[in-house]
């Protein structure tokens, strides 16, 4: 992903989690989600339980962003724990809060927003034995 893309999408999602709480994890079964499966999903925020490899780390200011992948696509994970962040190439299961926000409509022609607009909030992370 380019540079100016990956960071408009970051700073997309930053502001936008600034304003968000935190919510529990009632009613978040013990099933594992493929990550593309969480665009069909009808209700948001939505606990879930993901599992894939961390392929990209970003810091912010008093929290990280990082970038999970599994073999059906990719998500970003606001980190509960910013001090806490995984690693890149290591295998974690997630569980946390599925958020859906709408990219702003750009007047740049030249630039195409990215498509997905959701975020995973993190409320835990266990890192997955190799």
């Amino acid at each position: 992903m380019g540079g100016i893309k990956r960071r408009l999408r970051i700073s997309g999602m930053v502001s936008l989690m600034g304003v968000l709480g935190w919510s529990g994890l009632q009613g978040c079964g013990r099933q594992t989600r493929q990550i593309q499966s969480l665009q069909r999903l009808q209700q948001y925020p939505k606990a879930v339980m993901v599992e894939g490899i961390v392929r990209d780390r970003v810091p912010l200011i008093g929290q990280s962003v990082y970038e999970l992948q599994d073999s059906s696509g990719t998500i970003w994970v606001l980190s509960s724990s910013p001090n806490e962040v995984p690693t890149i190439g290591v295998s974690v299961r997630v569980e946390g809060d599925v958020h859906y926000q709408p990219m702003p409509e750009l007047s740049d022609e030249s630039f195409k927003p990215p498509e997905d607009s959701y975020y995973l909030k993190e409320l835990r992370h266990h890192i997955i034995d190799p």
